[in-house]
């Protein structure tokens, strides 16, 4: 005999929907001292032109790689950078990089949490670049997309974008404005602007030099321009002139330092008179 099916209907319920309130997480003393730590750390561990800049005309201090690096480890953080896009153009000798940085969280079982994004870019034909030799300088284009995205999203991780900017190129009418001022009255007081072969020199010592992006920018800052395009030939003459010392400087640093150590005694079976050093 035939069991009978019997059919029973489930009636559909609407996902319940919760309503979600925004809820300070920490007390008001914890917040206090977390600001306190926060500015502590900013004023005793992290150098000025070193970890941060301050542009005059600037309401905050700009963000270098070393200071995000420095606020991440503070906080505890990690990161990693990926690329998301790229143009190589090596017949036309163009070249764009665009990165993204996440910033994370391990805990201490293994769970890893996302707590900020940001995308950076840079390419060949930006003003900086304009005079250096285009295909000698890829991987500084890869490294400076990489430095934007990283201070981008450290800033975020972190929350002191009240305390710092990510660069200056945040606020372009003061930018325009200000470099603009600065290159006329430098061009009217010193002459004529530097040469395409000055220009050239200058980033030829500087990656002789392995000057980083930060020094470069300081550099920038100390004969006030925007780019070293912007200098008047005296002015390019003196960086210059001022490179090539540093470099021999080093250069004869480095030789101090292989130079060969006579030992303090010879073996017995060798023939001192034979041994010729040159001093």
């Amino acid at each position: 005999m035939a069991q009978s099916k019997s059919l029973v209907a489930i009636e559909q319920q609407e996902p319940a929907t919760i309503e979600y309130v925004p809820a300070v997480a920490v007390t008001l003393e914890q917040a206090k001292d977390n600001f306190q730590r926060l500015h502590q750390v900013v004023a005793e561990l992290m150098q000025r032109d070193i970890d941060y800049g301050v542009i005059p005309g600037t309401p905050k201090p700009t963000l270098y790689k070393a200071g995000a690096e420095k606020l991440l480890q503070f906080y505890g953080l990690g990161h990693r950078a990926t690329c998301v896009d790229k143009i190589e153009d090596w017949e036309k000798g163009f070249f764009f990089y665009r990165y993204r940085v996440d910033v994370f969280k391990t805990r201490p079982d293994g769970l890893i949490i996302e707590v900020a994004s940001c995308e950076g870019s840079a390419n060949s034909k930006e003003k900086r670049y304009r005079n250096q030799d285009v295909y000698s300088i890829v991987n500084t284009l890869q490294k400076m997309a990489i430095k934007r995205a990283l201070v981008g999203a450290t800033l975020q991780g972190t929350g002191t974008s009240g305390i710092f900017t990510q660069d200056i190129e945040d606020i372009p009418e003061l930018v325009e404005t200000e470099n603009n001022s600065r290159s006329t009255r430098s061009a009217r007081k010193n002459g004529q602007k530097a040469t395409e072969a000055q220009v050239k020199k200058i980033y030829a010592v500087l990656n002789e030099l392995k000057v980083t992006e930060e020094e470069e920018e300081a550099l920038k800052r100390q004969f006030k321009v925007e780019s070293f395009a912007d200098l008047s030939k005296i002015s390019a003459s003196k960086l210059i002139d001022a490179l090539e010392k540093r470099k021999k400087r080093l250069k004869e640093q480095e030789q101090e330092e292989t130079e060969i150590d006579l030992p303090d005694s010879l073996p017995e079976d060798e023939d001192q008179e034979e041994l010729d050093f040159e001093q």
